[in-house]
């Protein structure tokens, strides 16, 4: 070590210094005259070029098309069953359904016939603040007459075999009865409401096999 240093001269450490200078000046001005788009693939070392070095142009060519769509996955559980919604608005009234027969009528001071159904014919009447219904059969035939008829708040039991006619009476009743003409073969029910406050009848009639 001590023969080294007895042979640094001033000169020497100058002319390593011009040195040193000279190729560091010589590798900056040879990078500054490269010509454009002269560095390419055989230039660059392996793992030299990373994504983070990337412009956003230059990654948005790496993007391909959309591939296909893969396969559905496999269903997952059942989730638990949710609240109760709320009840939904009541829904208009159906049609009438076959065989049953609708009417309404506004009774008269004069005994008026409204129809006949099966053998079995209604007459209504309105006067003096009340109001009659009678059932007639055929010609010579009769009726059987079983039901109920409710006036003032009270149920009354209908039971008539074999009578040509029956009348019922009230300002307001309904009655429920089913009658057989005897020249039928079968019953035929009545649902009937009479008011004298309106002289209106409103009934259904519903035929039956029943004999």
């Amino acid at each position: 070590m001590h023969h080294i240093r007895g042979k640094l001269t001033y000169a020497n450490v100058i002319s390593t210094l011009c040195l040193v200078l000279l190729l560091g000046g010589g590798t900056a001005y040879a990078a500054s005259q490269l010509e454009k788009e002269s560095v390419g693939t055989n230039q660059l070392k392996k793992s030299a070029v990373t994504p983070s070095k990337l412009s956003k142009a230059a990654k948005s060519t790496l993007i391909g098309a959309t591939g296909p769509q893969g396969p559905a996955g496999a269903a997952g559980k059942v989730g638990p069953e949710g609240p109760a919604g709320k009840e939904g608005r009541e829904g208009k009234q159906g049609p009438q359904g076959p065989g049953a027969i609708s009417f309404e009528d506004t009774g008269t001071s004069t005994e008026r016939q409204v129809g006949s159904f099966d053998g079995v014919n209604i007459s209504d009447i309105c006067l003096g603040g009340g109001a009659e219904i009678y059932f007639k059969g055929t010609g010579s035939s009769t009726l059987s007459i079983y039901g109920t008829r409710n006036y003032e708040g009270k149920v009354y039991s209908v039971d008539y075999t074999s009578t040509p006619f029956l009348g019922l009476s009230s300002p307001e009743f309904d009655a429920d009865v089913i009658i057989k003409d005897s020249q039928g073969s079968a019953f035929t029910r009545f649902d009937l409401h009479m008011s004298a406050t309106n002289c209106k009848l409103v009934g259904m009639v519903t035929p039956s096999t029943i004999g």
